[in-house]
């Protein structure tokens, strides 16, 4: 299927136009049975947050499908989280830190794979899919023996919504991933990374970098790949290597269907290109699309290049200063290892400077 681009756009616009209908379906029936309700007004809200409770429970349950399934396919959970909240498992205890996610992400699992001999990573990322797929069932026959479908069909409605975007075999969701490893199994090695990668933010460790976790791989379909690729970029970036960087971004911009993967190569590609002084093409390309959509990203590394555009390309120092008030507010919470944190540290420093010279950094780690 990855082999077949136009067939899998096909698919990735009906799932998503599909599973869009059947959750808007579901607030707007729970929203239709709360007014039918005569009882008394308390009742209406309660349904309605009943309603809303149950769609966020699909959600955890969701995370939990992988925690469970990874269990048995010889993973470890590292973190578990509900929009900017997770529940990180650390040698010194359970902990709930605040780490900002894609502005497309609701919830998410991060597990490392313990003995990597085993196979059945298709089953850890299909455990989600699972869960969604076990309610709909369980709704079903709840509603059958009730003989009542005032709060069940909405329910089935939203996980039926949400098996369908996390069944799409494009993008970055789970149905992609699945689809990537039926059809290349050699990148599991870099779902490993991958996944090694996220346990260390989540954990913070600040002993370990960003560059022991890439690998120098060919451009290759997939967003498991493509993230491989596209971390062993920013690791050349972060380590002075522009020229090679801006090469191999402008190779994965042109290559990618992944719009995700797309937003960030792009990000990553004005920021080179702002390195070496291209003003022009800098220009051009923060007009994108892509680019507006990720400056209004909150993590740091994006506002942080937002203002080094602002104020190199368009000399907007009031425009600067407001993004890195944005990025100090948000940097504890954003993604970074030792040496990312060091780089963007410094590249923070840079456009203050430029704004305010001879003021000092106020970030704190």
């Amino acid at each position: 299927m990855l082999q077949k681009p136009n067939l899998l756009k096909c698919i990735h616009i009906l799932f998503l136009f599909l599973g869009s209908l059947c959750i808007f379906s579901g607030f707007a029936l729970s929203g239709y049975y709360a007014g039918q309700i005569q009882d008394n007004l308390y009742a209406i809200p309660l349904h309605i947050f009943l309603g809303v409770l149950g769609f966020y429970l699909a959600l955890i349950l969701h995370e939990l499908g992988h925690a469970f399934f990874g269990r048995i396919s010889g993973y470890k959970t590292v973190a578990l989280g509900l929009g900017k909240w997770n529940l990180v498992y650390s040698q010194t205890g359970t902990h709930f830190k605040k780490k900002l996610l894609h502005k497309d992400v609701a919830a998410q699992y991060i597990g490392v794979k313990e003995n990597r001999e085993t196979g059945r990573d298709i089953l850890m990322l299909s455990g989600g899919i699972i869960v969604h797929l076990t309610l709909i069932i369980c709704y079903l026959i709840l509603g059958s023996l009730n003989q009542s479908w005032t709060w069940f069909l909405p329910q089935i409605c939203l996980n039926a919504g949400l098996f369908l975007l996390n069944l799409n075999p494009n993008g970055i969701t789970d149905g992609a991933k699945i689809v990537e490893l039926a059809s290349y199994p050699e990148h599991k090695e870099y779902l490993y990374l991958e996944l090694d990668h996220a346990a260390q933010v989540f954990l913070e460790n600040q002993e370990v970098n960003l560059a022991d976790f890439t690998k120098d791989s060919p451009l290759e379909r997939g967003s498991i790949a493509q993230t491989a690729y596209l971390n062993h970029t920013e690791g050349l970036i972060v380590h002075g290597e522009i020229e090679e960087a801006q090469c191999r971004l402008e190779t994965v911009v042109h290559f990618t269907e992944n719009t995700v993967i797309r937003m960030l190569s792009r990000t990553l590609l004005l920021l080179a290109y702002l390195l070496q002084d291209k003003t022009q093409q800098a220009r051009d390309l923060a007009q994108t699309k892509d680019l507006k959509k990720m400056f209004q990203q909150p993590q740091s590394q994006f506002q942080i290049i937002k203002a080094y555009y602002e104020i190199s390309v368009l000399n907007d120092s009031k425009s600067a200063q407001k993004s890195l008030e944005k990025a100090k507010q948000s940097w504890q919470f954003s993604h970074f290892l030792k040496d990312e944190k060091d780089y963007y540290q410094k590249l923070f420093d840079t456009v203050k400077s430029q704004i305010q010279p001879g003021e000092k950094s106020e970030i704190k780690a």
